[in-house]
């Protein structure tokens, strides 16, 4: 549902729930090859939380130097992308030395592996990263090869949210290549309203037409997710903050996480003029 959201743009009900699902997480014996502190990390870094993924760097004991093997592979490709985004930040060349090498070590064992997910991001990253590196000749290789890996497999979702760069680069690719590659690269330019056009907003969506009592036009921010629908019925009843925690069963931190999403994308800061909102917005 997280990466559901994410890819909706809606990124706050997908930290939400990330948080949600840390909080419920119980672990067996069995290894623990996709984190959810990771996963969580990659949000941060498509926000730009920079800060936030180096904590979870920090604390989960990754660095760029580590040995790569298979049960922490998820691990170092999002320790490889926080280097990046670090890069674009500061312009160290440091960080994008060490993603590069740490990217090829990634991108060598999983091709030995057989893991060709793996494979196909490590490479749409190396792409990404010999492209910062003025390697352009490099990039587009890299990204040739990505493309050969999908094809077959009809995948086009990896390719998406690496930013507009990477579809120049795809352009350059497209060119000269087979239609799917061409299909990737109107995919990743597509803006969210071409791809949503055949699936219209859900009635929690505000309509724009409805407006306030002088007249302005009243819409959501963003769009509340259905977690977030049921806390802002709860906030117009009498419950208080445990009352609606217990009656959600979630903890009252997790109420007030939702409740300052709601305060965000209704643009209001305290819980009258939230449920004032909601009734104006038909929500």
């Amino acid at each position: 549902m997280a990466h559901l959201r994410e890819a909706h743009g809606d990124l706050a009900s997908a930290d939400t729930l990330l948080h949600e699902a840390e909080r419920l997480f119980n672990s067996d014996f069995s290894p623990v090859v996709r984190p959810i502190p990771a996963v969580r990390a990659r949000l941060h870094i498509h926000v730009g939380d920079l800060a936030a993924a180096r904590s979870w760097a920090t604390s989960a004991g990754v660095a760029a130097s580590d040995e790569v093997t298979y049960l922490r592979e998820f691990e170092h490709v999002t320790l490889a992308r926080l280097l990046l985004a670090e890069h674009a930040d500061s312009h160290d060349d440091n960080h994008l030395s060490e993603s590069l090498d740490l990217l090829e070590r990634l991108h060598q064992a999983a091709d030995t592996g057989g893991r060709t997910a793996v494979v196909v991001e490590s490479l749409i990253l190396q792409a990404v990263a010999h492209d910062r590196a003025d390697q352009t000749e490099e990039a587009v290789h890299r990204l040739r090869l990505a493309v050969e890996l999908a094809q077959p497999r009809d995948w086009v979702r990896p390719f998406m949210g690496e930013g507009p760069r990477l579809r120049e680069l795809l352009t350059l690719l497209s060119r000269s290549e087979s239609t799917f590659a061409r299909t990737v690269t109107t995919a990743v330019g597509a803006r969210p309203a071409q791809l949503h056009a055949q699936h219209p907003p859900p009635a929690h969506v505000a309509d724009a037409r409805v407006r306030g009592p002088s007249g302005e036009p009243l819409a959501l921010v963003a769009t509340l997710s259905s977690r977030e629908r049921d806390v802002l019925r709860l906030l117009a009843s009498d419950l208080d903050g445990p009352a609606i925690a217990r009656h959600l069963n979630v903890s009252l931190a997790t109420v007030r996480t939702h409740t300052q999403h709601i305060y965000a994308k209704l643009g209001v800061n305290n819980r009258r003029a939230a449920v004032r909102r909601g009734h104006q917005l038909n929500l």
